[in-house]
């Protein structure tokens, strides 16, 4: 056999051997077979929506009317009552009152608390005072910010013939930051418990709306009930060179009470790693 014709067998056996081998190949995979992204690098992989992967981002918070839960608990006397529920502001200026009456028509409403701008879910506590002894009244928390007004649950209660408790707010000061540096500060303020135990925590922002809170915490009345005490929180993940508005709310059974808004400036350059 000649060397060119032994050339073009060997072409041959390639060619053919091939054209076998790929049909093989193909008749392996289903049709219609989706191609994955370990076939084929440049196809994006879908984010994983299923909520089981901690890699996931949390869902940006959007601004919404207020969430409200009326609780059905309160702690009663003859002319007055306890009454709470939660609020969650949904990051817009909020304020909330009860209604009340001595029928599911209500009827009377307490006076307007401000309960923030965050996201937490807030208690939302006030002193119904004026009341009837041994009388049902029929009450619900409702709350209110720029977005909308929203209605809790309606509940009851009974006065009894049991003394008033002297019923006060807090007393709150918002104080000058301390610790000030390119992401983070010492946000600090003032509060008088005024005889009962008590809460605050502050609320931070770029404008007066804030939108942005610490955790809520118990004063510290290791001391005393009834005196002024110092209380601090501190912030991350601030932006250098920025200004920041702040203020200081507190609250016990009684009410929810907000201190005066002030503002502080984070230190510089703008980019922290320079």
């Amino acid at each position: 056999m000649s060397k060119n014709a032994i050339i073009w067998l060997l072409v041959i056996i390639v060619v053919v051997g091939g054209g076998y081998l790929l049909l093989t190949s193909n008749s392996n995979t289903p049709a219609n077979q989706p191609v994955t992204t370990s076939q084929n690098p440049n196809v994006p992989t879908t984010p994983d929506t299923t909520g089981t992967n901690p890699a996931n981002p949390v869902p940006p918070m959007t601004l919404s009317s207020p969430t409200v839960q009326t609780s059905s608990n309160s702690s009663v006397a003859s002319t007055g009552a306890s009454v709470t529920g939660t609020v969650t502001p949904n990051g817009t200026p909020t304020t909330y009152w009860f209604e009340y009456g001595t029928t599911t028509s209500l009827g009377s409403k307490t006076a307007t608390q401000q309960i923030g701008s965050g996201y937490y879910s807030f208690p939302a506590p006030t002193f119904i005072v004026g009341l009837k002894s041994n009388t049902t009244y029929y009450y619900r928390l409702v709350s209110n910010n720029s977005l909308g007004t929203t209605y809790g649950a309606t509940y009851s209660f009974t006065t009894n013939t049991n003394p008033v408790p002297k019923a006060t707010t807090p007393t709150v000061h918002t104080t000058n930051v301390s610790n000030t540096a390119q992401t983070t500060v010492s946000l600090n303020g003032q509060v008088n418990p005024n005889g009962w135990q008590t809460n605050y925590w502050f609320e931070y922002g770029k404008t007066t709306k804030l939108g942005n809170t610490t955790s809520i915490t118990s004063v510290d009345t290791s001391v005393s009930l009834t005196t002024l005490v110092n209380v601090s929180n501190p912030v991350t993940g601030l932006d250098p060179l920025t200004k920041y508005y702040f203020r200081l709310n507190a609250q016990n059974q009684f009410g929810t009470v907000t201190g005066s808004t002030l503002n502080f400036t984070t230190k510089g350059p703008a980019n922290p790693k320079k």
